[in-house]
């Protein structure tokens, strides 16, 4: 008996291993090269790549000796334990452990699983803030719910502290936090005779200025942790300001040093402003990378003077503004438009075992996309498949659902949350800004299919 009761908890230790022997001690982007190099002491810690995150890890680096492989593990048990206490909400345990392993090795992610970096750490921590609400809805017991609370703002701050801009994804999991947090308070005699409308007016907004006190404390902190202010806002300044240059036909970039900004006159921004990227407004199109199109940090009152500049273009041209974040999000979305599939890089370390990162590498290139995308790569990587699917999730927040599952429909609110910061915020077109949609679209596909088989076996018993 007891060794059944363990069996599902076996089933995710299996997936873990799976996950972390294909990809031992991990694989990097351009974004975690950054970050280690910040953490070994090589660059200063900077707000470009979570700043406070950043330096945390190097605090454990300098006592324990904490690295890639460390991080590796944590992140990967936080997102099994996270993806499967969000599937608890209607699944059994076996049953959910084994769908958790199957969302592990799903196509559409797989190849961005293995990689240490902030875009999984968003990814990780959101979806365990989710299941932690989950957790706080179905458990019995004061102290187990509220650590679950607990534990579930302690994840939502770390997503928003990875990922400053998903603060809007993180938004609808602290509100499916409060109202367990609020349960938990009338139990202790607060708020006992609220209605059931009070009671869900005020989870919206207890939920709501809890994003707002942990987004400015994650600002905050990563201004207190970092060594220097690279501005990364200037690279989204400068996609917008390249748009409008072109749309208005204008030069509306402000003229400060070619050191600072290469890219400044009509001429020059036809030729180097890309509409799925801003990159190349500031580094070398040949690839030769951004010190070699210009210096890699503005200075404040440079990147002060680029702020302004962009102020008044959009005030002076809001409706070529919009149409042209609209042109960056429908590629986003994948519509007419297949992001690319940039999967992690191996680190400079070999890997643990070759065979194995190599069987990793190839299942993930049978469905990456790039200039030749695969045949069945290419329609995996449409965002909008899996932003719909989100949207028909929102439904299981009707309160004819049980309490848990309306805790997780958290999650698919989250991932269409996400989609109004990448429409204001994002300043290129990558399948890695879209990874907690499709996390949270596999999910609503689970449980909506294990409601339905167990609508029916109620049906049939019935009969």
């Amino acid at each position: 008996m007891r060794a059944r009761a363990l069996a599902p908890y076996g089933v995710l230790a299996l997936g873990a291993a799976i996950v972390l022997l294909l990809y031992w001690p991990g694989r990097i982007n351009a974004d975690t090269n950054g970050i280690l190099k910040g953490v070994h002491g090589e660059i200063p810690v900077v707000d470009h790549w979570t700043a406070t995150l950043t330096w945390l890890w190097r605090q454990g680096h300098l006592l324990v000796g904490l690295d890639l492989g460390g991080v590796l593990f944590v992140q990967t048990v936080v997102l099994i334990v996270g993806v499967y206490l969000v599937l608890r909400s209607g699944l059994s345990r076996m049953a959910a452990a084994v769908v958790t392993v199957l969302i592990l090795l799903a196509p559409p992610t797989f190849g961005f699983v293995g990689m240490v970096g902030r875009d999984m750490w968003f990814v990780a921590a959101c979806v365990l803030a989710a299941g932690c609400a989950v957790a706080a809805t179905r458990w019995t017991g004061r102290a187990p719910r509220a650590a679950a609370v607990g534990a579930g703002v302690l994840a939502a701050a770390i997503a928003i502290t990875a990922r400053q801009n998903g603060f809007l994804a993180v938004a609808p999991v602290l509100v499916a936090l409060a109202a367990p947090a609020l349960a938990l308070a009338r139990e202790r005699g607060v708020g006992g005779g609220w209605s059931p409308r009070r009671s869900a007016v005020t989870a919206v907004a207890l939920g709501l200025l809890a994003t707002l006190a942990i987004s400015a404390a994650s600002t905050l902190s990563d201004r207190t942790t970092r060594d220097l202010a690279a501005h990364p806002e200037v690279m989204t300044y400068l996609y917008d300001l390249g748009y409008l240059t072109l749309a208005t036909d204008r030069q509306l970039i402000p003229d400060l040093s070619r050191e600072a900004l290469p890219v400044q006159t009509q001429p020059e921004v036809r030729e180097r402003w890309q509409p799925s990227t801003s990159l190349y407004m500031r580094a070398d199109p040949d690839g030769e990378g951004e010190r070699a199109g210009g210096r890699a940090v503005l200075s404040d009152e440079e990147a002060d003077r680029v702020e302004q500049s962009w102020r008044t273009a959009v005030l002076d041209h809001p409706g070529d503004y919009l149409q042209g974040r609209f042109g960056l999000w429908r590629r986003q979305l994948g519509i007419g438009f297949t992001p690319g599939y940039v999967r992690a890089m191996p680190n400079d370390q070999d890997p643990a075992l070759p065979g194995l990162s190599d069987v990793a590498t190839d299942y993930a290139g049978i469905w990456g996309t790039g200039p030749e995308p695969s045949t069945l790569g290419g329609p995996l990587h449409h965002a909008w498949i899996y932003l719909l699917v989100c949207l028909l999730g929102l439904a299981l927040a009707l309160p004819r659902f049980p309490a848990a599952v309306r805790a997780a429909a958290a999650l698919p609110a989250a991932g269409v949350g996400l989609q109004v910061s990448l429409f204001f915020l994002a300043p290129s077109v990558q399948w890695r800004y879209q990874l907690l949609a499709a996390y949270a679209a596999m999910i609503v596909v689970a449980l909506a299919v294990a409601m339905l088989l167990a609508r029916r076996r109620s049906s049939g018993a019935v009969s």
